[in-house]
């Protein structure tokens, strides 16, 4: 659960904390993020000149991308991209054979152009006819 009382450099160092991965090499950068959250936490403090307290802010977009080069976000985790991989690979075999089978139906049951997933109508493999005096020749129709 996120606690809402804590200050920015609190919850930086909870985080830091939390990150079991970062090398000694990675220090740099974990001081920048420390940095940041300071001068945030500062531009709150009250009192503060609010030009300052908005120039700070733009430090914000910074922070989130050192965050994100030690793995402290959850993108940067993959943890987004897990979900939408396993999202997807639910049922791709069903899907598949979904989309499949509505296709073969649209093919059996027109002799005209069949609307392709691409939005091109194109004749059915069936209903494609030699070219005019070339027998034996099939040609397709595209837009």
């Amino acid at each position: 659960m996120i606690e809402q009382e804590k200050t920015l450099t609190e919850a930086v160092e909870e985080a830091l904390a939390g990150m079991d991965w970062l090398k000694p090499a990675d220090d740099a950068m974990v001081q920048l993020v420390r940095k940041y959250a300071a001068v945030l936490d500062d531009s709150s403090a009250p009192g503060t000149d609010p030009a300052v307290a908005v120039k700070a802010l733009y430090l914000a977009p910074h922070m989130t991308r050192a965050l994100e080069q030690l793995g402290g976000t959850p993108t940067a985790r993959g943890e987004f991209r897990e979900a939408e991989k396993a999202e997807r690979a639910a049922a791709p075999v069903e899907d598949t054979l979904a989309r499949l089978s509505a296709r073969a139906r649209g093919i059996a049951g027109s002799q005209g152009a069949v609307e392709e997933e691409d939005g091109e109508e194109r004749e059915p493999v069936a209903a494609v006819a030699a070219g005019p005096g070339r027998p034996g020749r099939a040609r397709r129709r595209t837009r």
